[in-house]
This record gives structure tokens, sequence and C-alpha cells, in this order.
């Protein structure tokens, strides 16, 4: 009855919320205030043409636990919501922001931003991994790499996908084979232009003709969704002649099962984008209008702005090009020598005086932080699109150029606005009443924010857990440079091993069980590589992948017959995240499996750009009410949690301790009293009762 009482008190509490409801960069600490005094000047200015008044501040405690959400992508603890607390009163909000965006928690949490916007995958088309393009993209961000050169690096990046340090290649391998559809998502991500509609037709809402849109995809003509840099090198040379050995073997190409073995095993050698660009795009055939005809080739040229210089040369057609067989309707490539149109494309579409670039991601990062854009729909802008307050878009994209698009600093300057630190509005942005700052949107948590908030709860110090950012590509690049050096000894007993698996699987099988019975026995006789093994089984254990990675180099540097390393991988247990799985949102696969706690709560399937979603189901409900808090949570006396309400001795600190780590924030005198004699009382069960009610309150969902 008590639980009852008090959560129809705690949710009648949060609707009666008001309505409506360091010096880094190029950006000092003087500037970075003076930008965030311009936009409260500019949104209250705005607010009071409105006839409307700006919400009161937000108090300390809701400020602190907001940007943690915000910026970490979790709840405060408890100790670190009373750290913040003990602070001079003057200084704790901005130390905080600084603290905070300084933390391995800031990278964590906006990579869970750009993985939805840039649809990233842990494995894309053909079995290649998405592991170097993730690597890429915390990397970028642990380095707080500015947007324009990340940008740039995605639309130039060229070189073999799994070979270290071109992980920028997945962006292109994302959309392998489709130009078309890769040019519309970058200029909806990156410019905030919808063209997709141009592809087949010119556009019925804007402006863009079908013409236009294909000359914007021939900045990418020429493009191969291949590496042929391998080719040029010595290793590639010696395992090229290894093919030609095994294709001569046999006359008959499909029946040559050595040869297929080959290809099968070294297909990922030949993973990666290479080509410059030509600046060249075929029309489709059934192109119909007059400003130009079917199969005409046509140059790349920008869609507005600046011209974009390049010295294209049409080469003369000597007959009809060849149809594609298996999309007749797709316009034949063009054989014409690379120009450097992609980088041309990525300078011009990243200027200061590209008339998009600046505006979208200035606007994408208010959104997020402020829970709608000044600008909406944020990724549908035309010609006839009006900020809802002129002026403070100006000014954001000011303040973007001055930060030299240095993403943390302009985002310290909106955290450091009294705008931002504001109680939320409940009340949403429509046509009939645009949405104008009173303070942030009050919003349910994205599945990311609750998972790792719900890991807060149960891992103590979860920041720490946090792996590098190219843990899990360690052992793509691993594979990688042991196909590049493999041996003709190695790679022929590899052969015959795959050729046996097909002819004969029980024979394949018995002769791994030998080779691993091999294995573990030179091992037990090898001083060197029995410390090998321990050290990457302890490795293996506490979930370093890159350390395991570099110990199974070395252990496959010491192996005289074929390559072992399936059979090694079992020899120092299964691969598991961190903390037996329970690993941050961002280190865990991308996307999560269908079914999980993630994509229950939301997180995209990443086949659309910023798919995610907080519509509400009962499949949520159920897995709050009786899933991983019931499971996880309240069974675990070593949780975060239940150690810091241990730590307590007087039930009535207790209960302090637990609504400081859940809702951060001290109980009520009417929640004390309804709650401290009940632990008194009942003890471990009350204790349980009062976190799964906290859990599954509103109050704990939202980022209010």
């Amino acid at each position: 009855m008590a639980i009852r009482a008090w959560m129809g008190a705690a949710l009648a509490a949060l609707l009666a919320l008001p309505a409506a409801t360091a010096e880094p960069g190029g950006l000092p600490r003087e500037k970075m205030l003076a930008a965030a005094r311009e936009i409260d000047r500019l949104v209250e200015a705005d607010l009071t043409a409105a006839g409307l008044q700006p919400n009161a501040a937000l108090d300390d405690p809701s400020f602190i636990r907001r940007a943690y959400l915000d910026i970490a992508g979790r709840v405060p603890t408890a100790k670190e919501l009373a750290d913040v607390l003990a602070a001079p009163a003057s200084e704790r909000r901005e130390a905080l922001i600084d603290r905070l965006l300084e933390s391995p928690a800031y990278a964590s949490h906006l990579f869970n931003w750009l993985a939805d916007l840039l649809r990233v995958k842990s494995r894309l088309q053909n079995n290649i991994s998405g592991e170097p393009y993730i690597h890429f993209i915390k990397e970028s961000l642990a380095t707080n790499k500015p947007w324009d050169v990340f940008v740039r690096e995605l639309l130039t990046a060229s070189g073999p996908a799994h070979q270290r340090g071109h992980g920028a290649t997945g962006y292109y391998l994302r959309d392998r084979g489709m130009p078309e559809d890769n040019m519309s998502n970058t200029i909806t991500i990156f410019l905030g232009t919808r063209l997709e509609c141009a592809q087949c037709h010119n556009h019925p809402f804007d402006k863009w003709t079908q013409l236009q849109y294909h000359e914007m995809v021939a900045f990418t003509g020429g493009i191969r969704y291949t590496d042929d840099s391998l080719q040029k090198t010595p290793e590639g040379q010696r395992l090229k002649e290894m093919g030609e050995a095994f294709r001569a073997a046999g006359k008959d190409r499909k029946e040559n099962l050595e040869f297929r073995a080959y290809r099968k095993m070294l297909q990922p050698l030949e993973y990666g984008i290479s080509g410059s660009g030509n600046g060249l795009y075929r029309l489709p055939k059934d192109y119909q209008y007059e400003d130009a005809k079917a199969n005409q080739p046509v140059k790349a040229k920008a869609m507005f702005g600046v011209e974009v210089p390049l010295a294209v040369e049409i080469p003369a057609d000597r007959k009809a090009p060849p149809a594609d067989k298996k999309n007749p309707k797709k316009a034949p490539a063009i054989k014409a020598s690379d120009v450097n149109s992609r980088e041309a494309y990525a300078k011009w579409l990243t200027a200061p005086e590209n008339p998009r670039f600046t505006t979208v991601i200035a606007n994408r990062l208010w959104k997020r932080f402020f829970g709608a854009g000044v600008i909406e729909p944020v990724d549908n802008i035309r010609e006839t699109t009006k900020p809802v307050n002129p002026a403070l878009m100006k000014h954001l994209e000011t303040t973007m150029i001055a930060a030299g698009y240095d993403l943390k600093q302009f985002i310290r300057v909106l955290m450091n606005s009294r705008s931002y630190q504001r109680e939320a509005c409940r009340k949403e942005p429509s046509d009939e009443q645009p949405f104008r700052f009173p303070g942030p949107l009050l919003r349910r948590m994205s599945a990311e924010q609750l998972w790792d908030s719900m890991l807060t709860l149960v891992v103590p110090d979860v920041d720490s857990t946090l792996r590098k950012p190219g843990a899990a590509a360690e052992a793509v690049y691993a594979d990688y440079d042991r196909l590049v050096n493999v041996n003709p000894d190695q790679l022929k007993a590899q052969v015959e091993m795959e050729v046996l698996r097909e002819k004969d699987p029980a024979k394949y099988r018995e002769l791994k069980k030998k080779q691993g019975d091999e294995a573990r026995a030179l091992a037990k006789n090898d001083e060197k590589l029995k410390g090998l093994m321990e050290a990457a089984k302890a490795a293996k254990k506490k979930g370093d992948e890159e350390a395991v990675a570099k110990l199974r180099a070395e252990i496959q540097a010491m192996e005289k017959g074929p390559l072992l390393m399936p059979d090694m991988q079992a020899m120092y247990g299964k691969k598991t995240g961190p903390a037996n799985g329970l690993a941050r949102a961002s280190d865990l696969p991308q996307p999560a499996n269908p079914g999980s706690f993630l994509r229950e709560f939301g997180q995209s399937d990443r086949e659309q750009i910023e798919a995610a979603h907080a519509d509400s189901s009962v499949p949520q409900a159920l897995a709050l009410l009786n899933g991983f808090v019931d499971k996880t949570i309240l069974p675990n006396a070593k949780s975060a949690i239940r150690q810091a309400a241990d730590a307590a001795k007087a039930p009535s600190d207790k209960v302090v301790s637990i609504f400081r780590s859940v809702l951060s924030r001290d109980p009520s005198p009417k929640e004390r009293e309804i709650w401290a004699p009940d632990l008194e009382k009942r003890g471990e069960a009350a204790l349980r009762d009062l976190i799964w009610t906290l859990v599954n309150t509103h109050e704990f969902m939202f980022v209010r």
C-alpha cells in the first residue's frame, strides 16, 4: 500500500512541472561565456516578443543529473552527486561541465548519437567488419577531432578496410555498391537536405532536378569498393603468385576447390575503397527531361554555393555501354582517369562558406541538448525554411565557426547558457505554436541513456569499464596482418583444411581436434608459448581485446603448421564483454540484437538515418517491472547501489542513499516518512521494494 501511495504522489509531482515542461579549441573561456550569454539574450528577447517568460532556473541536483545524462549518457552516482554539491556554488556547474566533457564517458555517449546518425553497424555488407569504422569514429571523438576534418576524412577515405588506419572507409562501405544512396545520405546528414526524390524525377516539393542529383553523384564517380593497393606491394605479388599456383592445379575454375578456398581465405584483403573520383556519372537510360539525354555522361557540379573547379574530360563513347544484368535501369560506369573529385567534393561540402554545413551541425547539436531544433525538421531544410529564431541560428553558426568546428567547445557554450540550465518544458512544439525555448524540452531517456544508467546502479565506477576506442577492432587488424604475411606452407595447409571441410566434414573435425591437441601439447612443452597462452587467457577474461589481439599475433608467429588461430582462440576462452556482458552501450555490438533491452527501448536498427525513438510499449514496461531490475540489480548484493546503501547505517540514511543513486535528489519529508519505517521493519525486502519502485517511476525515465 505504501508503494502505491508513494508512486501516485511521485507521478503527481512530475505532472506538476511547469507547463511548456579549461580553454580548448579556438574559443577561449571569456569568449565561450560571452557566446553563452548571447544565447540567453537572443532567446529571452524572442520570448519577450512572443509574450512568453523563460522557465525558472533549475536547482543544482536536477542540473547535475541533466548534465550527466546529456554528456556522460548516464545518471550520476550518489557519491558523484555529493562531490559536485560540495564544491562552491559559484563554481560547481561550470566545473562539472568541464570535467564531464573531458571524461571518457563524453566520447562514449556522443558515439551513440553519431552511430544513429551515420547508421553504424558492427558488421557491414559481405561480411566486412564495421569495427575499424567504429574505431575511427570513437578515436575521432576521443581526440576531439574538429567536425569539418572528421567529415572530410570520411568523404576522401581510401585503402584496405581491415588494415589499421583506414577505418574511415567504412563510411562508403556502409553503402557498398550504392553511390547514389551514399550521396543522398551524405547530403541529408551533413547539409540537412533531402535529394532522394530527385534520383528518379525532378523533386516535386523542392527546387532540385534529376540532373542536379546525378551531377552530385558524379563527385564519387569511379569509386571502387575494393582495395587495389596491396597488389602493388611485394606481399600482394607473393599472394597473387600463390593463387596462380592453386588456379593452375585445376582445369575447371568452378570445380577447383583449392582455388575457391584460397579466394575465400584472402577475400578480407580485398575489402576497401579505391579511386579518388573521376568526376563523371552517366544518366539513367530512362532519363526523359530536355536538359540532357539518356545515357549521357555528366560532370560533377555542386548543387549550390561556390563552383567547384575540376578538370574533367568526358571520354568519347566508341560503342553503347553494356547494361547491368542485375539492375538494367542502372547507368553503366564510365571509365576515365581520376581527378580527385572526392577531395573537391569534401572541401566544398565542409567549407565555412557552404550555406548549409555549419547550420546543420549547429542545429543538430542544439536539438540534442534542447530537445528541438531552431530549424525543424533538422534534415529537410528548403529554400522556404525559416528558423524559429533567425538571430539565434545565426549566432550558433558564428559560434561554431569561431570554435573551429570543435564540437566539445560548442557543447560547452550551450551548457553554460542560462537557457540550458532552466527547468524543462512539457509542451511539445507544433506548427501552430513553434517552440521558443523557455527551457529544454522534457524528454524520455534514449535507449542508451537508460541502459547506461541501469549499469551505473550495478557496476561500481562504470566509466572505468569503457574499452579503448579500437579494442574490438584489434582482432580485425591482427587477422589482416596475419593474412598479408602468411607463408606458403601455412597457406597451403589451411587451403587443404578448407577443401577437406567441404569434402569430408567428419574427417575435418577429427583433424581439427588433433591439431588442437598438438597445439596444447606444444604449449605445455614450450615455456614461451605457454606464457603467451596464459597471458592471452588472462587478457580475455578481463575483456582486453587489444592485448588479446597482440598476443594472438605472437602465438601465430610461433606456429609451424596451418593457421590454427580458431583452435587457439578456444584455448583461452570464449569472447565475452567486460563485467560479464555489462558493457556500456557504446561497447556493445552495433546495433544491439533484436529483442535486447536497447532495441526494446528504441535503439535504431541502423537502416535509416536517426531512426531511434522514445515511443513507449508494453515490452518496455515488462522489462522494467520484472526484467533487468529484478534479475540484475535487486539480487546483487555487490551492486553499486546496494554498496552505497549498505554503507549508510540508519534506515533514513539508506533511503537518502537510494534516492540519490536513482533520482539524483534527496527524498521529500513525506517520502522519508513512508520509506524509513518500512526499511526498519522489513529490512532487505523493503530495500528491494524501494529500488524497484524508484527505477520504475517516470521521474527516473525522463531527462528533466
